[in-house]
């Protein structure tokens, strides 16, 4: 059975994306994967021909979110032992979540994990060591982050084998 998430790249000025890429590509082990991105619905198996319709149809619903980061924080991996490093939206956190959550109202519901906060975020670290995570996520604090984004399209995606591959790209038609 294929696990499939739901991403959104976000559409950022040139030099915020070289920016936050220079950074993934040293310290995030995911950057090889994939880039920059919010993940909207965490990898699960799904075994559904209505995945796609469904994810078209909340797309249909919504409008483009603009979103501003303005926050970097480190986070404790709930599954494993380490850190990440997130790029937090302040303006746009509200939209991006209540995405995230009508995105789970379908056959993703039962992989909804409602013991685990979310927040919208995109990963620019991980680490073994949690006090390397907070002395970073310190340091980017440290430049008055602004970067200003759009999420503008959700994209369903398969997770296999290391690999991440696009299956379909919705855009929102509002």
């Amino acid at each position: 059975m294929p696990r499939l998430a739901v991403i959104s790249y976000p559409a950022l000025r040139a030099a915020d994306r070289d920016w936050i890429e220079s950074i993934r590509a040293t310290r995030d082990p995911q950057a090889a994967r994939l880039a920059a991105h919010f993940t909207l619905v965490f990898p699960a198996e799904v075994a559904s021909d209505r995945v796609a319709e469904e994810i078209a149809a909340v797309a249909g619903s919504v409008r483009p979110i603009p979103f501003v980061i303005r926050a970097a924080r480190a986070v404790r991996d709930v599954f494993h032992r380490r850190g990440h490093v997130f790029l937090v939206p302040e303006e746009g956190s509200r939209e991006i979540a209540w995405l995230h959550d009508r995105l789970y109202e379908g056959v993703f519901k039962r992989h909804f994990r409602g013991d685990i906060p979310f927040a919208p975020h995109i990963t620019v670290a991980a680490a073994r060591d949690f006090a390397w995570c907070e002395t970073f996520a310190d340091e980017l604090e440290r430049r008055a982050l602004e970067i200003p984004g759009m999420l503008r399209d959700i994209e369903l995606v398969s997770v296999a084998g290391g690999a991440v591959v696009s299956l379909e790209k919705q855009p929102p038609s509002r």
